[in-house]
This record gives C-alpha cells, structure tokens and sequence, in this order.
C-alpha cells in the first residue's frame, strides 16, 4: 500500500470512529407533545372532581327548597378523617348544566345552612362544592328548587343593589364603584379582552382586589386598541357571592 492510500485510509478510519462517538454521546431528542398530553399535564397541576362511591354519596346530601324569591338549603357532610375542607361553594344553574353555573356562596366548612336571593321566579339546580385541602374538590347534586308558579315575590336582582361605571380613554379605562352597605371579605376585579361571566379567583387576569365599597381605580390598559371587559366579583361578610359585569369600558 503507498503513501498516499495508507493516509487515506487512516483518515477514513479516524472519522468514522468520531461519529459513532458523537452518536453515542449525544441525548436522544424528545418527542414533541401532543395537544392531548399539554392538555393532561394543565389537569394535573389544578383541582379536580374527587369522585364519590356509592357509599360516600349517601352520607353526603344537599337538600334545597324553594320560599317565594329565597331558597333555603341544608346539607350534610362526611368526609374520611384524614382529609380537611378548606371551604364549601354554592353553585347554583338556571338550566341544570354545570358550564353555565355561577357560584354565589362562599362558606365556611362548618356552616350547614344557607339561605340563597333567586334573581327571578325560574327554576334553579345547585350543587354543593366541597373545597378539600389536597386541591381536589367533591361535588354534591345537583338539586333542583321549582319555580314560582304564583310569582308571589317582588324580584329584586341582588346584585342591582352593586353600582358600577367603567369608561376609557385611549390609554387607560376608570372604575368606579358604589356598593351596599354592608362589610366584605374581597372584592376581586378582573379584566379580559372577552366577557366573561365567571373567573377562576385565582386567575392572572385579576387586576385588584379591595375592601373599599366606594372607591376609584384607573387601569392603565396594554393595548389601546383593544376592547376590554370587566367583571366585579363581591363576596359578603355572609358569605354571599355576587358577580357584577361584564361592563365594556366605553368611551364617553
């Protein structure tokens, strides 16, 4: 073999085992996810349903009956010894979906009675959400009151009582706000560029929470050339969850 072939073949040799080295070093390259497993990993990292046996659901109950614009409900809960509630939701539907439900009560875990505002004489569902401190939550109902057939009562819409006024510039849109007399454990203000009827109170978009129940605020907005909705959320001394908005911020 002459000079130049041997030299030839010893550089062949040389590169070749430097690419098995390299493929041997190098980390195996992931594979993309999927939306389904995106989607998987955001339920894991927040509360979820806890699923009742049989069992369970027996000992548990929600009963709710309707007096003229009120409905009065009770429960009972019985939960392993091992696990604590943190907080107990109302959640009340005028058409029985669970998607389109508000909650209007925040109680304490040892309370066992509330007595619910009917904004109108309709019939309404309500479910009790059970706050655990593990993050997940049972759900008890849901259970129906019927309507008021006679319209007996003189409807007033709790939340009518809750004055509010939103307007914008360019730059920047005002708040103002004039509630009931009364004490507050929060008042949460948050602002989407949608209209939202209910937020998760532990939301990104919350822009203030407050105690004052006549005040101002002015919110410098991060584009102005968006439209922007905000929605007033009251939770009363009582419990009582109000939900005031969306309101567009218009220009005057």
């Amino acid at each position: 073999m002459n000079i130049i072939k041997k030299t030839t073949y010893i550089i062949i040799i040389a590169l070749a085992g430097a690419a098995l080295v390299s493929s041997c070093s190098k980390e195996p390259e992931k594979a993309p996810q999927t939306k389904a497993a995106k989607k998987g990993q955001k339920t894991s990292a927040s509360a979820k349903v806890a699923r009742m046996s049989p069992e369970e659901k027996a000992k548990n109950t929600l009963n709710a009956t309707r007096s003229g614009q009120y409905a009065d409900l009770n429960w009972h809960i019985e939960m392993p010894p091992d696990k604590k509630i943190m907080q107990l939701n109302i959640i009340r539907s005028s058409t029985g979906k669970m998607k389109q439900s508000l909650k209007v009560a925040s109680l304490d875990p040892k309370t066992t009675a509330y007595r619910d505002s009917l904004p109108d004489g309709n019939a309404q569902w309500y479910w009790m959400r059970i706050i655990m401190s593990d993050g997940t939550y049972p759900l008890i109902g849901p259970v129906r009151v019927d309507r008021d057939t006679n319209q007996s009562a003189n409807y007033k819409n709790p939340e009518d009582a809750y004055k509010v006024d939103v307007t914008r510039t360019d730059n920047a849109a005002m708040l103002s706000w004039d509630f009931s007399e009364g004490e507050f454990q929060v008042i949460r203000i948050v602002r989407s560029q949608k209209p939202l009827i209910k937020f998760d109170v532990n939301s990104k978009d919350i822009l203030l929470k407050s105690l004052e129940r006549k005040s101002q605020y002015t919110d410098v907005l991060p584009d102005s050339n968006a439209d922007y909705w905000y929605l007033f959320q009251v939770v009363t001394k009582s419990g009582a969850v109000i939900n005031k908005g969306p309101i567009k911020a218009e220009y005057n």
